[in-house]
């Protein structure tokens, strides 16, 4: 809701904006084929849930709770929650629009995936100022999140 926002932290998308399809597919499947460039740049894809559980896996420690520390950028996130970004990620806490309200910049992100989760959801990965790891949940494909494209 702010154009600073966008320069700090990234647009938001739909999943149906993100993966390219028409906004009828917020409630119907439509299953994009692998991987989708969608909105990303040639030469980039949005990451599928599986590449998403990939990387995290490459990352974590044997509690599984520090991934998002290492993939947090080293400011910008509230109340301490900033990371080391050892991997040269940089993920930023954009918050979320779910249609009606924007909310959560600067205490949580929430970046798409490619999968579906049935006709009305798509799986996503989240982090917050709050907790050290990411976490892997679904939601509207109507609401709004950030993404990360991934290099083919």
């Amino acid at each position: 809701d702010s154009i600073n926002y966008c320069a700090n932290y990234g647009r938001l998308y739909t999943w149906t904006e993100v993966i390219g399809a028409p906004s009828k597919y917020d409630t119907v499947t439509f299953n994009p084929t692998l991987p989708a460039q969608g909105v990303c740049p040639n030469g980039w894809h949005v990451p599928s849930d599986s590449e998403w559980t990939t990387m995290q896996l490459l990352i974590v420690d044997a509690s599984y709770t520090t991934d998002g520390t290492k993939l947090k950028s080293t400011s910008g996130w509230s109340h301490s929650g900033n990371g080391t970004d050892d991997y040269g990620f940089r993920a930023l806490p954009g918050g979320a629009f779910n249609g009606t309200v924007f909310g959560n910049v600067g205490y949580y992100g929430y970046w798409w995936s490619a999968t579906e989760d049935g006709a009305s959801w798509a799986w996503f990965r989240d982090m917050t100022c709050i907790y050290a790891y990411v976490e892997r949940v679904y939601s509207y494909k109507s609401n709004e999140f950030s993404l990360r494209c991934t290099k083919d």
